[in-house]
């Protein structure tokens, strides 16, 4: 019984976050097309809430969105590679938040960065990576300051996008030129990006906070069972 209500849980915020995302691509919000999909990709609303589901849920529902993130694009006939750069960043994402730790914090992105470097292209466009240092400087920014949501979202984002480039650097064709083309756009996106992760954050608690006033108040409304981890905004 206990073992079938955590798995009853675990699908409902599985479902819950898939129909955000869902929403948030109906709703057309795009953060803009990835180079090198022959825009046939792009940035949007699974960007923002699969990384979230590390700071909503644990190790296991992140690896299941991702898993079905890449598995929605190989049926829509993305190759397996490409469709890796869906669920394989966004897991990253999402570890970010489950386990603030020296290694997801600034072991993956450091990786990132001397993979990135040991590819020619990516040795040519040197600058790219130097981006990867911002979720490794909020580290340690967080453990002698304290950590910000908002900041926390960042690395987050960075984390994902080092992932995510370091795949496509090795699977999509592109020149050091359009790489380093992509320098002034990636810390718009990226910021866009946090920004909406502490709306939906924000949004998410108010939304429980007010059911849980409702439960106290109405018996036949179940008790909430949903909880969202307490960050600094």
């Amino acid at each position: 019984m206990v073992v079938a209500t955590r798995v009853g849980r675990v699908v409902v915020r599985l479902v819950g976050f898939a129909i955000l995302a869902k929403l948030f691509g109906l709703l057309g919000l795009q953060f803009g097309h990835i180079v090198g999909s022959m825009r046939a990709a792009s940035f949007s609303g699974t960007s923002v809430m699969v990384p979230l589901a590390g700071l909503f849920g644990g190790v296991w529902e992140c690896g299941v969105l991702s898993a079905f993130l890449m598995a929605g694009s190989w049926c829509k006939g993305v190759a397996i590679l490409k469709a890796s750069t869906y669920g394989i960043p966004s897991f990253f994402g999402a570890l970010y938040w489950v386990r603030p730790s020296l290694l997801t914090r600034c072991g993956v992105p450091a990786v990132c960065m001397i993979l990135f470097w040991l590819h020619p292209v990516g040795f040519a466009a040197f600058a790219y990576a130097l981006y990867w240092l911002i979720p490794i400087s909020l580290y340690w920014y967080g453990r002698r300051y304290g950590n910000r949501f908002y900041l926390d979202a960042i690395g987050s984002t960075f984390v994902a996008h080092a992932v995510g480039s370091v795949i496509w650097l090795y699977t999509i064709p592109m020149s050091p030129q359009t790489w380093l083309l992509l320098v002034p756009i990636v810390i718009q996106e990226r910021l866009l990006i946090a920004g909406w992760m502490m709306v939906v954050y924000l949004a998410a608690t108010y939304v429980v906070r007010v059911y849980a006033r409702m439960a106290s108040f109405y018996s036949w409304l179940p008790s909430p069972r949903f909880t969202c981890r307490r960050v600094h905004v």
